[in-house]
């Protein structure tokens, strides 16, 4: 395996396993959330829901992934 290969895989291993004792992943942190609770903001401001979390990490995942190809 490369080493673009090897490094194009950590980032869905790290956000997509669940079988990791040291943090919690986000399949199992988002477990059970519903679109209005992933959606809603918390202290008032628009730029911190769940979602928005998600969406930005999705962007930087996708933007190193194309670095690599």
């Amino acid at each position: 395996m490369s080493e673009a290969s090897h490094l194009a895989e950590a980032p869905e291993g790290l956000l997509a396993t669940t079988n990791y004792s040291w943090f919690v992943s986000y399949p199992a942190a988002v477990d059970g959330l519903t679109a209005e609770q992933a959606a809603s903001c918390i202290l008032g401001s628009r730029h911190n829901s769940t979602w928005g979390v998600i969406l930005h990490l999705n962007v930087c995942q996708q933007f190193a992934l194309a670095g690599l190809r």
